[in-house]
């Protein structure tokens, strides 16, 4: 009884060193493979567990500012192919509130294609 339970616990052994015909399992081997398995599988069920019991959260931030009040955004972007007149901006935000056509604050500088300046600011 006790060999039949030896040779079936190497025949478990994962990490044989040589190739199938050459090899011969170990007692060690088929301890260090089993506990793998064990531990592969206690990691795989603490997974699932963990994620079958999350529960989602969610939070709303109510925005204090007046509704008057805008965000200034800084930007710095070139187009030497395009003419100061016709760059505008357009805004959105999250809650779907567009403005078009912005450029009253917005400052346009013309360039040339190797990207110097080449008259004045335009507001």
């Amino acid at each position: 009884m006790g060999s039949r339970l030896y040779s079936r616990l190497k025949s478990i052994d994962f990490y044989k060193k040589l190739p199938s015909d050459l090899t011969e399992a170990t007692l060690a081997g088929a301890w260090i493979s089993i506990g793998a398995a064990v531990l592969i599988v206690l990691l795989l069920l603490m997974e699932a567990i963990s994620f079958m019991s999350a529960t989602p959260a969610s939070s709303l931030v109510v925005d204090r500012s007046s509704p008057n009040e805008l965000l200034k955004i800084n930007f710095n972007v070139s187009f030497p192919s395009l003419s100061c007149e016709f760059a505008t901006l357009d805004v959105s935000d999250a809650l779907g509130t567009k403005r078009m056509n912005l450029t009253k604050t917005v400052r346009k500088t013309p360039i040339t294609g190797g990207m110097e300046k080449v008259g004045p600011v335009k507001e």
